[in-house]
């Protein structure tokens, strides 16, 4: 089950593993995802054109997807990182719609995740 979350979400099954050394642990972690508020918290700065937060939002979504090898997601929550990092809100907004994509395509796997475990 684990392995299909991370073919769905676009992550790296393997990395997981390794680095939590437990389905049982890579499972807990994953089913924590949906309360972390960096994504809500990078929307709201970016609505209040605050590219200070923003970048420390979008910086702390891209730790969060690289600890749990969320590969699709920790790339596009880059872009957005680096356009913001240059202060460059105009192309952050432009880089949302892949990031946001990506985080519906990871919340709705650990969605099914969670929804397996019953």
């Amino acid at each position: 089950m684990i392995r299909e979350f991370y073919e769905r979400a676009g992550g790296d099954y393997a990395a997981a593993l390794q680095a939590f050394r437990t389905e049982e642990r890579v499972r807990r972690y994953l089913c924590r995802f949906p309360e972390d508020s960096s994504y809500a918290d990078l929307n709201r700065a970016l609505e209040r054109e605050d590219t200070e937060e923003a970048f420390r939002a979008a910086h702390s979504l891209k730790g969060v997807a690289l600890t749990l090898r969320l590969t699709a997601l920790y790339e596009a929550a880059a872009e957005v990182t680096e356009a913001l990092r240059h202060a460059d809100g105009v192309r952050a907004c432009a880089l949302m719609q892949a990031l946001t994509a990506a985080y519906a395509r990871t919340l709705e796997a650990v969605g099914e995740l969670a929804r397996a475990d019953g």
